[in-house]
């Protein structure tokens, strides 16, 4: 065996013990993050080996009962070594600040807010609450069984998961420290009060809560962006953040094939207000929606909603149309990688046509090429079928869109019967038997879909011709001449 040969083998044996996915490579990490734990809430107070040892014992039934949630209640999570190793980091994270706090600062420091806001915006409220009871019992350990504390902290960290629950841009987290630290300053106050300490206690107690609800912030404002890149976590902020018309990739689309950036926008139009209906992200179908046709910068031309009078398929064969149309998605994934969008996008480009056929050209190739016999997978998609309801909201809206605008007197009634179509041919395709969307849900995308292509599509008003002339004139007055 050649060296460059046995170098690339150790390089794939590292690579498969050491995958983020591996089972193995899975329960080594959540054994460490026991031992972790285990090491960071013996306090330094206790000398005791029995007690030391009964810690010890707790911490492992804490951590063994959030863990069975996880399994049985967060599988997204459980199903990603990734995610369970930023979790842990989170939780070790801040026992170990608290081990720190606790000897020279006041408990009411210990950052069990800052815990649940970053766990609320990198998985989901739920898994927060969950945490926020752990880090709670956890922390409360190190502060040496101090009931106040248990209470203060839990609360804090519910608090600070709501106020993190709608917000739309990074700097409302200023905004949210300021309301967790007021809410603090009057929790410590009132279980300063219930304790009956003196009154100077009372309001020191009270000052550290503010301090900490402060603090909590700019710990998650700090760190968000670093867990964000390093564990490749899409937030709702980096989704807003890339729904931006300033976006360098959207920039470039609408530019370059404005007929598809239009289109585009229509679709995340539509795809937002059936994944709200359905239970999907919406937000993420949105973001998928604007970017899942950006391949066809590479060749706009030869999609029809970038030709004004010429078709460039009409001097070149189908087999060549097809492949030039088909090549989109596979160069609408290079392009996302290199501008490093989120996995979660990239996955809709990928999906969004999953293995559909080509119609068009695979019958005008039937009616041109008639010697030879032609297959239907000459003429599909290469691509992976939607496993989400997001990519299969927008593989069903790319469709719909284009359909309909070909109808030339559009009605609600006309749009639905379209839709219907559209949607259940893709069904009988198996188009959609890997996606999470069920037969009721089809029946609520049809109705939305259908409403909102109406509003778009609606028929004008027809107008005599000597209104037109007015209308015309009065536009321009005012400063409208598209009226």
């Amino acid at each position: 065996m050649k060296t460059s040969e046995r170098i690339d083998l150790i390089e794939n044996i590292i690579k498969s013990n050491l995958s983020w996915e591996n089972n193995k490579f899975r329960r080594s990490i959540v054994v460490f993050i026991f031992y972790l734990l285990i090491i960071a809430t013996i306090g330094s107070r206790y000398t005791s080996i029995s007690k030391i040892f009964g810690i010890a014992l707790f911490t492992i039934g804490v951590f063994g009962v959030f863990f069975v949630y996880i399994y049985k209640y967060q599988k997204n999570v459980y199903e990603s070594i990734r995610l369970i190793s930023l979790l842990g980091l989170i939780i070790i994270s801040l026992v170990f600040l608290a081990k720190l706090i606790v000897p020279f600062l006041s408990d009411y420091l210990i950052p069990v807010a800052a815990a649940g806001m970053l766990i609320a915006i990198l998985f989901n409220s739920r898994l927060a609450i969950a945490a926020v009871l752990v880090s709670s019992i956890l922390t409360g350990l190190i502060a040496y069984s101090h009931i106040g504390y248990i209470a203060v902290a839990l609360l804090s960290g519910l608090i600070g998961i709501f106020t993190v629950s709608r917000v739309s841009q990074r700097s409302d987290l200023t905004r949210s420290g300021l309301w967790l630290g007021l809410n603090l300053f009057f929790l410590c106050l009132s279980v300063s009060l219930i304790e009956g300490l003196p009154l100077l206690a009372v309001f020191r107690n009270a000052g550290w809560g503010f301090l900490g609800g402060i603090s909590s912030a700019i710990i998650t404002i700090g760190a968000l962006p670093f867990l964000e890149s390093f564990f490749n976590v899409t937030t709702s902020f980096r989704l807003l953040e890339l729904s931006s018309p300033n976006q360098p990739l959207l920039k470039d689309l609408m530019i370059n094939a404005p007929g598809t950036y239009n289109h585009s926008l229509i679709v995340a139009n539509l795809v937002e207000t059936a994944a709200e209906i359905v239970d999907a992200n919406s937000l993420l179908a949105r973001v998928g929606a604007y970017y899942h046709d950006i391949g066809k910068m590479k060749r706009p031309f030869f999609f029809i909603e970038n030709q004004k009078d010429f078709n460039e398929h009409d001097k070149i064969n189908p087999n060549l149309s097809c492949l030039i149309i088909t090549a989109h998605v596979k160069e609408g994934i290079e392009m996302a990688k290199e501008n490093k969008l989120p996995q979660e996008i990239v996955d809709i480009i990928q999906e969004h046509h999953g293995t559909t056929l080509v119609t068009y050209f695979y019958h005008r190739a039937k009616e041109k090429i008639v010697k030879q016999k032609i297959t239907e997978d000459e003429f599909r998609y290469s691509g992976v079928k939607p496993k989400t309801k997001e990519a299969a909201l927008v593989m069903l809206a790319d469709s719909v869109e284009a359909a309909a605008r070909t109808i030339v007197k559009p009605s609600l009634n006309k749009l639905e019967q379209l839709t219907r179509k559209i949607i259940f041919g893709k069904l009988e395709d198996g188009q959609l038997d890997e996606s999470e969307l069920t037969l009721a849900d089809l029946d609520k995308v049809i109705k939305s879909f259908a409403q909102v292509l109406f509003s778009v599509y609606h028929k004008r008003i027809e107008y005599p011709e000597g209104k037109i002339k007015y209308l015309k004139k009065e536009a321009v007055l005012y400063g409208n001449p598209d009226r």
